[in-house]
């Protein structure tokens, strides 16, 4: 049990010094004495890895046992492809690499520092040459040529560390083992709950997208009758919408502040989206009048292609547009954003699913757009990748929706007005 002896000296004085709890009430040691325990940290080799530096690679022979003294690590799986998929994160005092002790079989996934971290490595031989004392010496215990250790404890010739120490860390291994697998089946039927309920709400979003595709063709082909009130029409389906998605949220059990509905952080999320959305609109100032120096025409005409001037709508008709798109925006971002974008993220398994799911997200509601214009569909997509950016930082739609509201106004009002 040579090797067994390196976790709990070097341990303790390091949790010592950092005020941290010590490994010597690790389960793995339940049940020894504490100066055993304290002989045993002798035999157990503390590592230090840097971020992203290999702990153990999958295929390679298991030889050791780890557990976690500082940091926290990545198990991750290799795929027949090569990609490497991450299958969960460990902390301190958590521990890996027990199955090879008892399968003797190569390293099923790899294990990498994810961060500075220290980690205390037992040898299986450790445990197995001490299994093999015990077994040998319990019937000529003091009778045999063994001697005791400074505390008590009963060590073989050769120095390794005597059957019941060793005994017992295996039956606690044992004990570890078996809650980790009772906690990951519970985990493994919860997680298969969320996919099911996941992939029911994609069912019923998806319906509700189809239905507010029909109504923006119907506002359309009726235009004429709408003469410029569409973009109500619209936020009458988009509402439509949003109200089914907070039903679906509901009744599936979950909390709309999942979704970014709620105000925390309201003063560092506001002031961050104001201050991106000012160097937005000093970008499409900036464009603008570079358009009018390069040609005069361009100082009455919108900058994004389209635009609600004073003399296209009158006064009453703009102001109630204006006030519309203010309403539209935050309803379309709770459906863009929080509802599609925070779904997809929690439904993919792609190694960069933030990115695949604002990707994603911004497809989906860019091709909603195309009834209109190719122009509108690729300024949705482009917009929302700022918005999609800012959603996955903040986690709230308060800052996306202001900023929406702000840059929209601004581009499509502002902007396009003909100067006085």
């Amino acid at each position: 049990m040579a090797a067994v002896m390196s976790l709990l000296s070097r341990t303790s004085l390091l949790i010592t010094r950092r005020r941290r709890p010590a490994l010597a009430t690790h389960p793995l040691f339940e049940g020894i004495d504490r100066a055993d325990v304290i002989e045993l940290i002798d035999h157990l080799d503390l590592r230090s890895y840097a971020a992203g530096e290999h702990v153990v690679r999958q295929g390679e022979r298991a030889d050791a046992l780890f557990v976690i003294a500082e940091g926290a690590v990545m198990v991750v799986r290799a795929d027949d492809q090569g990609e490497e998929h991450t299958l969960k994160r460990l902390g301190p005092g958590e521990l890996f690499g027990e199955a090879g002790l008892f399968l003797d079989e190569v390293r099923s996934a790899s294990v990498k520092a994810a961060g500075p971290a220290k980690i205390l490595r037992l040898p299986y031989d450790a445990l197995r040459s001490a299994d093999a004392d015990a077994s040998g010496s319990e019937s000529s215990l003091g009778a045999s040529g063994s001697m005791v250790g400074a505390s008590g404890s009963t060590l073989s010739p050769g120095g390794s560390m005597l059957g019941p120490v060793a005994a017992r860390i295996v039956r606690n291994l044992g004990g570890v083992v078996a809650r980790r697998m009772t906690s990951l089946n519970d985990a493994a039927v919860q997680h298969l709950r969320e996919r099911l309920q996941m992939g029911h709400f994609f069912v019923g979003l998806t319906c509700l997208l189809a239905f507010y595709t029909f109504g923006l063709s119907l506002d359309r082909t009726f235009a004429a009758e709408l003469r410029g009130y569409g973009p109500l029409v619209s936020i009458g389906m988009l509402a439509t919408i949003a109200l089914g998605c907070v039903l679906m949220i509901r009744k599936l059990g979950w909390r709309l502040d999942r979704f970014g509905v709620h105000l925390h952080r309201l003063g560092p999320v506001l002031g961050e989206s104001l201050a991106v959305s000012a160097v937005i609109l000093a970008l499409l100032t900036a464009g603008k009048w570079l358009l009018i120096q390069l040609h005069p025409g361009f100082a009455g005409a919108p900058l994004i292609g389209f635009g609600a001037r004073l003399e296209m709508y009158g006064a009453s008709k703009l102001i109630v547009l204006a006030l519309s798109y203010a309403v539209f925006a935050p309803i379309q971002e709770f459906i863009a954003r929080g509802v599609l974008q925070t779904a997809l993220e929690e439904f993919v398994s792609f190694e960069r699913k933030t990115l695949a799911a604002i990707l994603i997200s911004n497809l989906l509601f860019a091709a909603l757009h195309l009834h209109v214009s190719y122009t509108l569909a690729g300024l949705a997509f482009v917009s929302g990748l700022l918005w999609g950016w800012m959603y996955a930082r903040q986690r709230s739609l308060v800052g996306v929706a202001v900023s929406h509201v702000v840059i929209g106004l601004y581009a499509i009002y502002f902007l396009a007005s003909t100067p006085i």
